[in-house]
């Protein structure tokens, strides 16, 4: 048929520029010449069908619109649940700045409350101060030894570690402690204690992904160091 000889020689639309000649290329069932293309008309069955529904690109676009509105939905959701979350940390902060400021009114020599209210002190030499009120009144009391070593960080370390070693000696499940002695003796040099500090803190809070990415900083500055020394 002439189709098909049509598509095996090719398409007006290809190499050539000129119109095929379909002289002698009809079957004997057709009683009528068509009419020849005009040069670089494609033809019947290549002409793009104008008013055809564009049903792929509409398939597309609703495709879009929900995965535009799952991210939506998603991004809602977190957004709600930070406010929720939220809410409850401020209620909770509230609840506890009212058992402790009880409990300092009650006994203004108790540590664990003068501890408790530093919490909400902003300003750091007040905080200092309070603290190292807390570790008077109770030099036992790991919580105010090891919020007293963090906040020291970068102002005296030495004194810094002193109480935080104080605080794990006191209280070795006192996880946060060993995360800020890894810092600070990082701060004074002492690459190796720090590596394994940050270990310690992995091995009693093997969840604390701050605590392993910081490891695996250390662990990474540790080796390089070693093969300086190596080198040298």
């Amino acid at each position: 048929p002439a189709a098909r000889i049509l598509r095996r020689r090719g398409s007006p639309l290809g190499d050539s520029p000129q119109p095929m000649v379909l002289e002698h290329l009809l079957s004997p069932e057709q009683d009528e010449v068509p009419e020849p293309q005009q040069q670089g008309e494609p033809p019947a069955e290549h002409a793009p069908a104008l008013n055809a529904p564009a049903s792929w690109d509409e398939d597309q676009d609703d495709a879009d619109d929900d995965s535009l509105q799952r991210a939506v939905d998603v991004l809602e959701a977190a957004e709600a649940e930070a406010e929720r979350v939220e809410s409850v940390r401020k209620t909770l902060m509230a609840e506890a700045k009212d058992l402790y400021q009880r409990a300092y009114l009650l006994n203004p020599k108790d540590s664990y409350a003068v501890n408790g209210l530093t919490l909400f002190v902003n300003i750091r030499s007040e905080k200092i101060s309070m603290l190292e009120r807390a570790v008077e009144l109770d030099n036992e009391n790991p919580y105010a030894l090891a919020n007293l070593g963090g906040e020291l960080f970068g102002v005296d370390d030495q004194l810094a570690l002193q109480h935080l070693e104080r605080a794990l000696e006191i209280n070795p499940k006192l996880f946060y402690a060993r995360l800020c002695k890894s810092k600070v003796m990082l701060q004074l040099g002492d690459l190796p204690g720090a590596v394994e500090a940050a270990r310690s803190q992995l091995e009693w809070q093997p969840s604390d992904q701050m605590a392993a990415r910081f490891l695996s900083q250390l662990e990474f500055r540790l080796d390089a160091m070693r093969r300086r020394m190596i080198l040298v």
